[in-house]
C-alpha cells in the first residue's frame, strides 16, 4: 500500500468543507489512503466537543477518511503551537504518512515553507518578543511580526494561514520526509457564526444547532451520513452540553481553590491564576471568560485553562507533554485496517486498538499519564451532555469503530 495523506482535524462536526478538503487533498497528492489525527473529547478552542469522539470519527470514515487516530488531550487543550506539534509528531510516528494536507486561504506550500524557515531566524524572534512584551497574545504577536514584511502580509491576514505555518514549522523542525499539501479554503471562514451556504464553518454549524436545532439549513451543510449521525446523537441527547452543569462545575472548582492551587492545576502564567480566582464571583462560564480575558490572554486560551482545571489533573501533565506517547485508534475502514497491519512494523509508538487497564500497566508511566487525561476528558464530556444517564469510563468500554465498507458520497461541487 502506498503511504498515506495525513490530516489534522477536529471534525466538530464533519461537514461539506471537510469533504471538499479530502477530495482536493487526494487530487493533489494522488488517491492515497488518509489518516486523520483528530481531537478527542475537548477541542482546541477550549470547549467540549459537540458530540463524542467515536461518533465524530465515524462521520470522518463515512466521509472518506480511512483511519482516525485520537490526538491526546494534552495537545488538544493547548495553544496552536503545541496542538500542531502533537498532531504532526503523531502522524509521523505512524511511519505511514508521506503528505500532510491542510487548509489555507492565500498561500501555497512553497511560500508557507519559506515563511516557516524565517520564523526561526533571530530577527523574527526579536520582533515576536517585542510584541509579546507589549502585551499581545502569541497568535497576535505572530501576525504582527509577519505583517512587517510586505511579502508575508497576505499570510498574516488569515488565521488559517497562521495554523498552516505551525504545521510547516513542525515539519521543518522534525526533519520529516513529509510533503505539505495546501488546500485552498472555500466558503465561510471558520470563525463565521452564521450559515451562508452549503460550505459553512464548524463554528457556524454549532451556533446554528444551539439556536435552531437540526433543521434544513444545518442539514444542507453536511454530508448525508453526518446528518444521520447528528440526528441520532440529538435524539439521544448526546449533542451539545448543558450550560447549567458546566457553570456549576466550574464555579465550584474556582471557589474551592486558592490562586496557588489554580496555578498548580492549569498552565497559568504571569499572575493569571489571580484573575481566575477573582472570577469565582461570576455566575456563568462565559462570565468567567469575559472577566479574565486581556489583550495578552484571549478567550480561547482562558477557556483551555478552565478545561484543564475541570479535568482535575496536575499542570505537569500538560507541561511535560512534549511528544505523543501512543497511537490510539478511534475508527477505520478496510483500507485503514491494511494501514494498521503495516503499522505493526512501521509505527514508532505503541498502537492501542482497545483500551484496557492492562494497557496502562504495559506501556509505562508516560502512556498512563497521557491516557489518564484522555479518560478524564471523556468523562467530563459525558457529564456535561444533556443525556440524563451519563456514561462513565467510556474509554474502557467503547471499541474502535470498524466500517467494513465505506459508504460512497455523492457530493455536489460547491
Amino acid at each position: 500500500m502506498s503511504k498515506a495523506i495525513g490530516i489534522v482535524a477536529e471534525y466538530n462536526p464533519f461537514h461539506n468543507g471537510h469533504a471538499h478538503h479530502l477530495r482536493e487533498a487526494k487530487r493533489i497528492a494522488g488517491n492515497r489512503p488518509v489518516i486523520a489525527a483528530m481531537s478527542g473529547s475537548l477541542v482546541q478552542r477550549g470547549l467540549p466537543a459537540l458530540t463524542d469522539k467515536w461518533t465524530r470519527a465515524r462521520m470522518a470514515v463515512l466521509g472518506g477518511v480511512d483511519l482516525v487516530l485520537e490526538l491526546p488531550t494534552v495537545f488538544t487543550c493547548r495553544s496552536a503551537e503545541f496542538f500542531a506539534a502533537g498532531a504532526v509528531k503523531l502522524l509521523a510516528a505512524t511511519g505511514m504518512v508521506s503528505h500532510l494536507a491542510f487548509g489555507a486561504e492565500a498561500a501555497n506550500s512553497q511560500q508557507l515553507m519559506l515563511t516557516a524557515e524565517f520564523l526561526n531566524e533571530p530577527v523574527f524572534q526579536d520582533a515576536l518578543h517585542h510584541y509579546l512584551d507589549e502585551g499581545h497574545s502569541y497568535a497576535k504577536s505572530l501576525e504582527l511580526t509577519l505583517a512587517e514584511d510586505p511579502s508575508m502580509l497576505t499570510i498574516a491576514e488569515h488565521p488559517n494561514n497562521i495554523l498552516a505555518l505551525e504545521y510547516c514549522r513542525q515539519l521543518l523542525h522534525g526533519g520529516y520526509e513529509i510533503e505539505p499539501v495546501v488546500v485552498k479554503r472555500r466558503g465561510s471562514g471558520y470563525k463565521d457564526k452564521t450559515i451562508n451556504g452549503p460550505i459553512a464553518g464548524a463554528t457556524a454549524i454549532r451556533e446554528h444547532y444551539r439556536g435552531y436545532g437540526i433543521d434544513e439549513a444545518l442539514l444542507s451543510t453536511v454530508p448525508a451520513t453526518t446528518a444521520q449521525l447528528l440526528r441520532e446523537a440529538d435524539l439521544q441527547h448526546r449533542m451539545d452540553i448543558s450550560d447549567k452543569i458546566l457553570n456549576h462545575l466550574l464555579l465550584y472548582k474556582l471557589r474551592s481553590l486558592t490562586p496557588a492551587q489554580i496555578a498548580a492545576a492549569c498552565q497559568c502564567s504571569e499572575g493569571l491564576e489571580n484573575r481566575l480566582a477573582e472570577a469565582a464571583s461570576c455566575t456563568t462560564f462565559q462570565d468567567v471568560v469575559s472577566a479574565t480575558v486581556t489583550k495578552r490572554y484571549p478567550a480561547s486560551r482562558v477557556r483551555r485553562l478552565l478545561m484543564q482545571l475541570l479535568l482535575q489533573q496536575y499542570r505537569a501533565m500538560f507541561d511535560n507533554a512534549k511528544d505523543p506517547a501512543y497511537i490510539r485508534v478511534l475508527a477505520f475502514n478496510d483500507r485503514g485496517r491494511e494501514l494498521l497491519k503495516e503499522m505493526q512494523d512501521s509505527a514508532q509508538l505503541p498502537v492501542i486498538i482497545k483500551l484496557g487497564r492492562n494497557v496502562l500497566e504495559k506501556y509505562g508511566e508516560k502512556v498512563e499519564q497521557q491516557l489518564s487525561v484522555d479518560i478524564a476528558a471523556t468523562n467530563l464530556l459525558t457529564l456535561l451532555q444533556k443525556n440524563h444517564q451519563p456514561q462513565y469510563n467510556n474509554d474502557y468500554t467503547v471499541s474502535p469503530i470498524y466500517i467494513q465498507k465505506a459508504l460512497s458520497q455523492q457530493m455536489v461541487d460547491f
